[in-house]
C-alpha cells in the first residue's frame, strides 16, 4: 500500500461555500426530522450494532453486525429470528442469492502479537438455518457479491479481487490491470450485467477508486476518480451511472458517468458524514445514510441536488435497500432497524404531474354516512396538517399532522369526533395546512 498525499487534490473550497455549508447543516439540524416521520424503528431483539442488511422483496430479509449477529424476518419486519452463524466476530458483510443460497464475510482481528487475524467467508444453502465458514488468516474481505448460485466476488484490502466459479469452495485472482490506484482497498461490488460490473473503494485522503469489468469479471481496469473513498453506485441506466461515499473529516461526494463509467466527473457535496450507500426509491429520490453523524442526505431530483438531515436520536446508520417504491430498511448501532412508512394510513399514488402547491381534493360520497374519504396531494416535503372543524371554527378532529413527502395521499373521515363519539349531523370544514397554504372545503354529515 503506498502512503503519500492526495493524488486527487480537492476542489478549491471558498470561505463563501464552507459558510453556506455550514448553514445548511444548522438548517437541517433545526428543521423537522423527516426521518423519523418516513422512517419507523422496528421492534428488535438486540442491542448490537448492525452495519449491513440483504432483502429479497418486502417481505424477507437477513440483517448482520457486531458479535456474529445474523437475524432474519419474513413478515416485514414484524419479527425477527436470530440465526447462529457460529462466530461471535464482526460481520461486515451479507448477500443473499435467494432464500437458500448465501454468503457473509467477518473479521478476526488480532488479540496479540502472536493471535490469528483474517476473514471468515460464511456461507448457507438452507436460508441461513445452518452457516458454515472457511477461515482466510492475514487478510481482510470487506464485500461478497454472487451472480449466481456458482459465480462469485470477494474484494479486500491493497486492491485484492478474488472469483469464484463453483460457488466459493475455490477462488482464483483475476487478471487486473496496472495502475497506480490498485493498491487500494476494496469495499463494495455492483454488478449491472452479468458483463459489466464494478468494485469500489480507496483510501482515505488520497483517492476513490472503481475498479471495471465488462467481461463478467475475467479482467478489472483501474480508475482513480475523486479524492475520497467511494462506497456505493446506482445504474440508472447502461450510461448513467452514479457513485457516492466521502470521509470523516471532508464529508460526502459523488462522482457521475454519462457514458458507461468511460469518464466520471466528482461533485463535491458539502455535506458532511460518508455516504455508506445509495438506494433510489423512485427514479428520481434516492436516500443515503451517512454512518457516524447520525444523519442522511435525500435527493428529490436524482442525485442532482442533495438535502442533509438528523436521524431521531442522531442514530449512526450504516446501510439502506428500497425493495420496492414503497417498503425500504435502514441497519444502524444499538440494533436499529428502520422501516420506510410512507404513508400508514392510506395507498399513496404520486401524480402524473407534480402539483406547485398542496391541492386539497373533493370529498365523495358528499353529504355522507357514516363516513367520507378525500385526497390530498403534496408538492414537496413539509409538515402537513388535516383537520375537521365544525361552522364555530371548533376543531372536531385531527387526521394528519407529521412530515409528509410529496405526492398523493387519500385520508378517510369516519364522522367520530376526537374522543371517538359520533358527531352531530351538519356541514363541517375539512382543512389543509402547510407552511403558510391553507385549503378548506365543505362537507355534510347526515346521521
Amino acid at each position: 500500500m503506498m502512503h503519500a498525499t492526495s493524488v486527487f487534490p480537492h476542489a478549491p473550497i471558498s470561505p463563501s461555500t464552507i459558510t453556506a455549508a455550514l448553514l445548511l447543516l444548522l438548517l437541517s439540524l433545526l428543521s423537522p426530522t423527516f426521518a423519523q416521520d418516513l422512517w419507523l424503528p422496528l421492534n428488535v431483539p438486540t442491542q448490537q450494532n448492525l452495519n449491513k442488511l440483504s432483502f429479497l422483496n418486502s417481505d424477507t430479509g437477513w440483517v448482520a453486525g457486531d458479535s456474529g449477529t445474523i437475524m432474519m424476518t419474513t413478515d416485514g419486519g414484524d419479527s425477527w429470528t436470530f440465526q447462529d452463524s457460529q462466530l461471535d466476530h464482526f460481520i461486515i458483510d451479507i448477500f443473499m442469492l435467494n432464500a437458500q443460497r448465501g454468503w457473509g464475510l467477518a473479521h478476526q482481528y488480532p488479540s496479540g502479537t502472536t493471535s490469528p487475524y483474517g476473514t471468515y467467508l460464511l456461507n448457507t444453502s438452507d436460508g441461513g438455518n445452518t452457516w458454515a465458514n472457511v477461515f482466510y488468516p492475514e487478510e481482510y474481505f470487506y464485500s461478497v457479491t454472487f451472480l449466481d448460485s456458482l459465480r462469485g466476488w470477494m474484494g479486500g484490502g491493497f486492491g485484492k479481487i478474488l472469483g469464484t466459479t463453483d460457488g466459493g469452495v475455490k477462488w482464483y485472482e483475476p487478471v487486473i490491470d496496472s495502475s497506480v490506484f490498485g493498491g487500494f482497498r476494496v469495499r463494495r461490488f455492483r454488478f449491472f450485467n452479468d458483463s459489466i460490473g464494478y468494485a469500489m473503494g480507496g483510501h482515505i485522503d488520497i483517492a476513490g477508486v472503481l475498479w471495471r469489468t465488462t467481461n463478467g469479471g475475467q479482467r478489472w481496469s483501474v480508475q482513480g476518480v475523486s479524492p475520497e473513498p467511494l462506497l456505493d453506485m446506482y445504474f440508472k441506466d447502461s450510461l448513467n451511472i452514479i457513485s457516492v461515499g466521502g470521509d470523516f473529516d471532508f464529508g460526502s461526494g459523488m462522482v457521475k458517468s454519462s457514458d458507461g463509467g468511460l469518464t466520471w466527473e466528482y461533485v463535491y457535496l458539502g455535506i458532511f458524514g460518508e455516504a455508506q450507500t445509495i438506494s433510489f426509491r423512485t427514479e428520481s429520490e434516492a436516500w443515503s445514510p451517512l454512518g457516524f453523524t447520525g444523519t442522511y442526505m435525500y435527493t428529490l431530483d436524482g442525485g442532482e441536488t442533495w438535502i442533509p438531515r438528523p436521524f431521531a436520536n442522531n442514530t449512526p446508520m450504516y446501510d439502506l435497500v428500497f425493495t420496492d417504491s414503497l417498503t425500504g430498511y435502514m441497519v444502524g448501532d444499538h440494533g436499529t432497524i428502520l422501516k420506510y412508512d410512507q404513508n400508514p394510513m392510506a395507498i399513496r399514488n404520486a401524480p402524473a404531474v407534480p402539483p406547485a402547491g398542496p391541492e386539497l381534493l373533493a370529498n365523495y360520497p358528499n353529504p355522507f354516512n357514516p363516513e367520507t374519504e378525500f385526497g390530498i396531494r403534496i408538492a414537496e416535503f413539509g409538515l402537513v396538517d388535516v383537520a375537521i372543524y365544525d361552522l364555530m371554527g371548533r376543531k372536531v378532529e385531527t387526521l394528519l399532522s407529521r412530515s409528509m413527502a410529496p405526492g398523493e395521499y387519500r385520508l378517510r373521515w369516519n364522522g367520530n369526533d376526537a374522543r371517538g363519539n359520533p358527531a352531530a349531523s351538519g356541514v363541517y370544514i375539512y382543512r389543509l395546512r402547510q407552511g403558510s397554504t391553507v385549503l378548506a372545503r365543505k362537507m355534510m354529515l347526515l346521521r
